[in-house]
């Protein structure tokens, strides 16, 4: 049964929450009266009325004050038509001597929801009641009068009334329930299979007693029931206390859960889990009743004096209350809600004229013989002050509030003009002065800005044609006021434009200035000069331009790494003014530039640029002409025998220089095979009669791999001679191993005698410590070779014998 009770509750609650979460419909005409504070309450006498008041209040509202004007009752039958408070919402609620009932509901709802929210219920006048009125009884939370629901902010305070439900007085299932004084009755008292109908079923939350009397429609002083709960605190009332354990017929309480009986912490008696023993009933004493204060009085309250620190201690006149506590101060008067703490005066801060004060005074009471009215009066040096009724959950007091009439404000003198003082004025390519001065008395300069479309500007270096506005943030001391429509004067301009300032005692003066260059900073025209382009070279990034003019970049089409033969290059140069010039008005089409003494051709960026109307960034353009190489003349009577190379060969004029100078001849009488690879035997044998064929020095040969008599016996002694190689072991030179184009740019560079190379390395392949790294950059660097693309070299690739006689002829054809 247990069970199914649960889920039965548990869809209820679903469906109490889904309901609550409906927005509230939006007030239509209303027929209450008053303000909905607590000096004007709303009077409120209709049902759907008080509904929708209580739906339309959140957490953003401040309290709001609600009394009844007359019986309300609603008759329907529209059980979910119930009176909602939700969202944060503070509801203080005087019953007046008025009864607020629902008459026409089925056993399957209430009359008052508690929903995240605050309901504090008083009865000015006595005899009010709530009553939730069901035909017959039933289980679950059927009829309750009020309900609270399970959200942490729930909150429901009795200080007077009678509460009445079909079968509950009052339901908690969450939050804090604080029961001061009333009557709480069930209608239709009755036991079933599921739970008993009681004055007050305690589920879940914190409820605290401190007075009143639970029964039913015939008694007074039935049981409590208490369920689930962690936290019940009883004073102060007359009823049993009912604590039921694991019988099939009665809910039962958690394990280790403590009920606190006048003071004196108790548990229900018997084994809760096991046997179907019921739990001992506690009757609780009512204890002497206490002294009802209608009005504290408090005195010694020093009031504020400008220039004085505040008064921190007060005095109650009022028996039975105290204070304690130094006194809080804050700036601003009290209003609906308490003043925030941002406004709380620090230590040792003074009064100051003009300026409204708030005291705030803790006071407390004995709670044991003691207890404020609802309407209980709170004054400080005689004067109304205001204050929320005494919180009964711990034994701390509350806060009174009184807000002092506002302090005289100081005389003042008028400030009219500010006349500022040691500022520069603006001037191109100069940067900006941000130090200030005023000559006129009572006044400070704080700050001085530079703003642009109202942007501002840090570190701001003027430009021609900027217009910028000077803003000067100007404060006044005590005693000094600036007049309506105070301007500013500097260098000779007034303020165009006032600006509040950060507060009553501060203007910013704003003045218009258009920036405009001298005659001898206008750049009208530029010559540059950048390293023209040479083969094998890599491209020049610095160019050298003359005075007013700062290069920002320097780019060259094609984007190669070295220049190539046969290519023609265009380098761009972007270029500004520098900081004390400008560029002459309508530079792109006025303005004159030369590029190594040839006119170059403007552009402007394809973005930007701009700066209103004048050229911030210019570019000049120049195309050389193609590289080429240079060539040696051939022989007029020089012919060419072989049938596999042509005048169009890039190798052709070094296939006949070879020939002509005996270094080789062809591998026939009409062929060359230019696209045959060279041996290492071969190359060093051209090298060598390149050089003459001059006989070396030594007759001696260390490898066994090089026989005497062969053709190039006397070309490897040479070249071992002269540091061209030393074979590829100290005892083989491996002649008929097929030459790299690595290896024979080295013999070329070794046999040159190594110079430096100052190129900068294009290849990939070309790795910083190879040993044929240095010959590399020298060859490309002198045009001896460019690579096999703009990024390798391929160094383990062999080399053909057109590659290597194309070498020999740009190294040392003459």
């Amino acid at each position: 049964m247990k069970k199914q009770k649960t889920r039965l509750l548990s869809v209820l609650l679903t469906l109490v929450m889904v309901l609550g979460l409906v927005p509230a419909m939006s007030l239509t005409a209303n027929a209450y009266s008053g303000a909905g504070t607590k000096s004007s309450p709303y009077v409120v006498t209709d049902y759907d009325e008080l509904r929708e008041l209580l739906r339309s209040k959140t957490e953003d509202d401040p309290t709001c004050y609600i009394r009844l004007g007359g019986d309300i009752t609603d008759s329907s039958s529209r059980n979910s038509y119930t009176l909602s408070i939700h969202d944060g919402a503070d509801i203080v609620l005087d019953l007046a001597g008025h009864s607020l009932t629902r008459s026409g509901l089925t056993t399957d709802s209430y009359l008052f929801a508690v929903c995240g929210a605050s309901l504090t219920v008083n009865d000015s006048v006595g005899g009010g009641d709530i009553t939730a009125r069901t035909s017959t009884g039933g289980p679950y939370l059927t009829g309750a009068a009020i309900w609270v629901q399970n959200w942490s902010k729930s909150r429901l305070t009795i200080n007077d009334g009678t509460f009445a439900g079909g079968e509950y007085g009052i339901v908690t299932e969450g939050g804090t329930t604080v029961i001061n004084s009333g009557t709480i009755l069930s209608l239709n008292p009755e036991i079933n299979s599921f739970v008993q109908s009681t004055a007050g079923y305690f589920r879940i939350g914190t409820v605290i007693v401190n007075g009143g009397a639970f029964g039913n429609s015939t008694s007074v002083g039935d049981s409590i029931v208490i369920r689930d709960t962690a936290d019940v605190t009883l004073n102060n009332c007359t009823a049993y206390c009912a604590m039921y354990s694991a019988d099939r017929s009665w809910p039962s309480i958690k394990s280790g859960t403590i009920v606190t009986l006048n003071g004196t912490e108790t548990r229900p008696k018997g084994n809760y889990y096991s046997d179907r023993h019921v739990g001992d009933k506690y009757v609780i004493s009512t204890s002497t009743p206490k002294t009802t204060i209608g009005s504290v009085a408090i005195t010694g309250v020093d009031a504020p004096a400008a220039g004085k620190t505040p008064d921190t201690a007060a005095v109650s006149n009022t028996t039975g209350v105290t204070t304690y506590g130094n006194i809080a101060w804050y700036k601003g008067a009290y209003t609906t809600k308490e003043p925030s703490e941002s406004s709380r005066m620090a230590a040792g801060e003074k009064f100051q004229t003009g300026e409204t004060y708030t005291a705030r005074v803790w006071v407390s009471m004995d709670r044991d013989k003691y207890r404020t009215s609802a309407d209980c009066q709170y004054t400080v040096n005689g004067q109304r002050a205001y204050s929320n009724n005494f919180s009964y959950e711990e034994n701390v007091g509350n806060s009174v509030w009184y807000t002092f009439p506002a302090l005289p404000a100081a005389a003042v003198n008028t400030i009219s003009t500010v006349a500022i003082t040691n500022l520069d004025a603006l001037k191109h390519g100069q940067a900006a002065d941000y130090t200030a001065s005023t000559s006129t008395p009572g006044c400070t300069v704080e700050k001085v800005e530079y703003q642009m479309f109202r942007k501002t500007l840090t570190d701001y270096v003027p430009s021609d044609g900027d217009n910028v506005a000077v803003v000067v943030t100007v404060s006044a001391a005590d005693g000094y006021a600036f007049a309506s429509g105070s301007t500013a004067t500097w260098n000779g301009l007034t303020s165009d434009d006032t600006v509040a300032g950060l507060n009553a005692n501060e203007k910013r003066y704003a003045f218009y200035i258009e920036v405009g260059a001298d005659a001898s900073q206008i750049v009208k025209s530029a010559a540059m000069t950048v390293t023209a382009p040479q083969i094998g070279k890599a491209p020049a990034a610095t160019v050298t331009a003359p005075q007013g003019v700062t290069v920002e970049s320097v780019a060259w089409t094609p984007a190669d790494s070295a220049f190539k033969e046969g290519v023609s290059y265009t380098v761009k140069i972007g270029f500004q003014a520098d900081s004390t010039h400008v560029l002459a008005d309508d530079f792109l089409n006025t303005g004159t530039v030369t590029i190594n003494g040839q006119s170059a051709q403007l552009s402007k960026p394809t973005t930007g640029g701009i700066k209103d109307t004048f050229l911030t960034t210019c570019y000049a353009s120049f195309t050389f002409p193609a590289l080429k190489a240079p060539e040696q003349p051939v022989s007029p009577d020089r012919t060419n025998p072989f049938t596999d190379v042509k005048e169009s060969d890039y190798f052709y004029n070094p296939v006949l220089w070879v020939v002509e100078k005996e270094i080789t001849n062809g591998t026939s009488a009409t062929t060359f095979s230019p696209d045959a690879t060279c041996t290492r035997a071969q190359a060093v044998t051209f090298l060598w009669r390149a050089a003459g064929s001059p006989a070396p020095k030594s007759s001696e040969m260390h490898f066994g791999d090089v026989a005497a008599g062969s053709y190039y016996h006397d070309a490897v002694l040479w070249a071992v001679e002269n540091s061209v190689t030393n074979g590829t072991s100290a005892t083989a030179f491996s002649p008929n191993a097929k030459c790299t184009r690595a290896q024979i740019v080295t013999f070329l560079w070794r046999a040159q005698k190594s110079p430096a190379a100052d190129g900068v390395n294009p290849f990939t392949d070309v790795a910083a410590d190879a040993y044929y790294t240095n010959a590399v950059l020298w060859a490309v660097e002198h045009g001896i070779t460019a690579g096999t693309t703009a990024t390798t070299f391929s160094p383990s690739k062999d080399c053909t014998r057109a590659q290597i006689v194309t070498f020999l002829y740009r190294c040392l054809g003459k």
